[in-house]
């Protein structure tokens, strides 16, 4: 008799708790007292969600554009919009033409040429758009450099020993730095320091 009453008890028990485990889209929450006993191994994974505050912003009023220009009021930086060999079409707001990709030997020597204070700019500067443009602002940075290559290598003026520079590009999401070969063909963004005459205005 004890033991038609335990198996009752039981029965009554079990369908106590089948009926009161919520269900949520089809999908059936576990709560922490169903899951305690239950072995690690078969807990039900849990999905982080993506965290885009890892990313840099692109904060209100950051970037001042003036035509082939566009000053970083965060780093005090002034880039070209375009790549090297690029120029700006105003009318369309794009970069027209071919960009030149060329060694970093080659690239020194033509921006000497250029004077106006234009130069490469180093790996942390460089990161500074990366950072943005591989990460959740994409569409935002692109409104800014239209043209940015993040699966080709963009060269820096930073050493990485006696015959390579650092260049970056996009790695997934995220923002990425190695050392390539000096005589490597890389895409070239100019950068100047401070405000151009032209922003200055």
């Amino acid at each position: 008799m004890n033991k038609l009453i335990l198996i009752c008890c039981t029965i009554i028990l079990v369908a106590f708790l089948g009926c009161t485990t919520p269900v949520t889209n089809n999908v059936i929450v576990l709560s922490n007292t169903s899951m305690s006993n239950a072995p690690m191994s078969n807990a039900p994974a849990r999905i982080k969600p993506l965290n885009l505050s890892q990313y840099a912003k692109i904060e209100q009023d950051r970037y001042v554009i003036s035509g082939d220009e566009v000053y970083d009021r965060k780093t005090d930086l002034t880039w070209k919009r375009c790549n090297y060999g690029q120029t700006w079409d105003n009318q369309n707001s794009w970069c027209k033409g071919i960009i030149k990709r060329v060694s970093i030997d080659h690239a020194s020597s033509d921006i000497e040429a250029m004077k106006g204070g234009w130069r490469l700019p180093e790996e942390g500067e460089l990161m500074s758009i990366f950072e943005i443009y591989c990460g959740a602002e994409k569409i935002k940075a692109q409104e800014i450099f239209p043209d940015i290559k993040g699966d080709e290598w963009n060269a820096t003026s930073t050493p990485n020993g006696e015959s390579h520079i650092m260049a970056c590009e996009c790695f997934g999401s995220k923002a990425f730095a190695a050392g390539v070969g000096k005589q490597m063909n890389t895409i070239i963004r100019l950068v100047h320091n401070g405000k151009t005459n032209t922003l200055a205005k």
